[in-house]
């Protein structure tokens, strides 16, 4: 569990955000979600910093980028489909 607002697995993230772990790695490449590796190498352990999300959720467009990403891509194919 969080130790002290610290996180130290994708599963322990994504439960504090209620989203599965493979949206939050997705959110770490495509929009920069704040994950730390001890090591410094991809592929190793991770933590995350509970009040680094808080602040990350609210500078994201519409408090979500993921979600923000998902309505203009909804929106481009309603075009498309036109």
């Amino acid at each position: 569990m969080a130790s002290k607002g610290i996180l130290s697995s994708w599963k322990e993230i994504a439960a504090y955000l209620g989203r599965s772990e493979r949206t939050i790695q997705r959110w770490e490449i495509q929009f920069g979600f704040p994950i730390h590796r001890p090591s410094g190498r991809k592929g190793t352990s991770i933590i995350a910093m509970t009040a680094e999300i808080d602040e990350w959720i609210r500078g994201a467009p519409s408090g979500n980028a993921a979600s923000s990403k998902a309505r203009k891509k909804k929106k481009s194919s309603a075009r498309l489909r036109n």
